[in-house]
């Protein structure tokens, strides 16, 4: 499951840049409101029908939660290997396949590249075809973002998150990357990082703290 380098070469050639998105404290909506970029597709697909959701790296199941708040009917399964909470899977080889959507939201910038290229090949089979992918991870160009944590062991530069999800079996234009802007939360905190921000892009510095991959499965004619 080796990522050859001449396919990085190659896909990160299409790669056309990022677009910018805004959110709150994060997207997930553990400390605010579930981001529109990842509640609108998932309402829209709840009316279709009763969608199943596999969380990868789910932590304490906030994703989970937040999509119940937006009050979406849908069938939710997590996969972590801490047992500090009650997932349904420990590891991502356990899980069943048959998935409308697929998440993994700030997960692989904890994880070696090799197994990162690994659990997204995964990820992919157990997507249904027309399927959604949603995969965070911190900016790595931005100032402060991705060195804040200790734990975080491999930077993603945008270009090589969109190789690997071409490499894995996404098709080029079924494939969106968004640089995100955190606003933080409302206060004197949420206007010193406004300014922060502003700041650094008028000199040239990387403004979005985060990469937001949305990707669909291409279905088969």
């Amino acid at each position: 499951m080796s990522l050859p380098f001449a396919d990085v070469v190659k896909f990160r050639r299409e790669f056309h840049g990022l677009k910018t998105i805004t959110t709150g404290h994060d997207l997930i909506g553990r400390k605010g409101a579930l981001a529109p970029i990842i509640g609108v597709p998932l309402e829209t697909l709840s009316k279709r029908k009763n969608f199943r959701l596999l969380d990868i790296g789910a932590y304490d199941r906030a994703l989970g939660e937040a999509i119940k708040r937006h009050g979406i009917q849908f069938e939710y399964r997590s996969v972590d290997p801490d047992r500090s909470f009650d997932h349904d899977f420990n590891e991502i080889e356990d899980a069943d396949d048959g998935y409308d959507v697929v998440a993994a939201f700030e997960l692989i910038e904890h994880l070696k590249y090799d197994d990162v290229v690994q659990l997204l090949h995964h990820a992919y089979r157990r997507l249904l075809p027309g399927g959604l992918l949603f995969l965070s991870t911190p900016h790595p160009y931005h100032p402060t973002r991705f060195v804040s944590d200790a734990s975080h062991v491999q930077h993603w530069p945008p270009h090589d998150l969109y190789a690997v999800l071409r490499h894995i079996g996404f098709e080029s234009n079924d494939v969106q990357l968004y640089g995100v802007v955190y606003r933080g939360r409302p206060g004197a905190r949420a206007i010193v990082e406004s300014i922060r921000c502003f700041i650094w892009r008028c000199i040239g510095l990387e403004f979005r703290g985060g990469i937001l991959a949305v990707a669909k499965k291409s279905v088969p004619s």
